[in-house]
């Protein structure tokens, strides 16, 4: 049943998602980095008005179409798959539906009666962290300047921005702090023209960043809490 301290906050429908175990690599035993978890998502519903409990699994009195007030679980459960449905490996989610179950509902004094339906997922993950870098980088020198171009990252809740940094010579920078910052039109350009540049050669390279602190739902990514690898261009000669 709903914790009692809950029923003070609780505001259904809800879904309750936590991870139940994970083992290494499986089904070779041979890759402990490569790590098979399952994740529990517990759906709640209540409808009031519902004096068999049958509202809570079906739904009924809804006032709203676009809105979750009286969803029955059953309707509920469908906003579940298609979120989770929509998590791809560019996400840093490869994930699948494994068992469902409906306990019978029950009846709660505060809430009338309660369903619940438990969805077991099973997704692969790995025990490091992957910072997606762009999709590639073009560089084309001319007269005093050079043209660039990139394809961004996946767009995922913690990306952030994109940096692009210039040295002279023949060796890519190879931090966000390294060489020279090129300025851009915005977080996520997509292309710049690097100008008044002296005759000579010159590398970039250009990085993704990600804020996993602020970009958590609600808030938004100001911060380069993490980078991604390089992807560099090197001895672009400018006349």
């Amino acid at each position: 049943m709903v914790p009692e301290d809950a029923k003070k906050t609780i505001r259904t429908p809800v879904a309750l998602v936590y991870p139940v175990n994970s083992t290494a690599d499986p089904q070779h035993g041979e890759q402990p980095n490569l790590v098979q978890v399952t994740l529990n998502v517990t759906v709640i519903t209540t409808v009031p008005g519902d004096a068999v409990g049958e509202k809570t699994i079906i739904g009924g009195n809804i006032p709203d179409d676009a809105k979750s007030e009286g969803k029955g679980v059953l309707e509920i459960e469908e906003e579940v798959f298609s979120a989770i449905g929509s998590l791809q490996a560019d996400n840093g989610i490869t994930i699948s539906l494994r068992t469902a179950s409906m306990r019978q509902p029950t009846y709660d004094p505060n809430f009338g009666y309660v369903a619940f339906r438990d969805l077991v997922f099973q997704c692969w993950c790995a025990t490091t962290r992957q910072y997606y870098p762009v999709n590639y980088l073009t560089a084309t020198g001319g007269s005093g300047q050079v043209a660039l171009e990139w394809g961004l990252p996946p767009d995922r809740f913690d990306r952030y921005r994109v940096v692009l940094r210039r040295a002279s010579g023949g060796t890519a920078p190879a931090t966000i702090s390294d060489g020279t910052g090129v300025t851009l039109s915005g977080n996520l350009a997509t292309s710049v023209t690097d100008t008044g540049l002296a005759a000579g050669t010159y590398s970039y390279s250009i990085f993704a960043t990600y804020d996993e602190k602020d970009g958590r739902p609600g808030g938004t990514p100001d911060t380069d809490q993490r980078v991604s690898s390089a992807v560099s261009r090197q001895s672009i000669v400018v006349s």
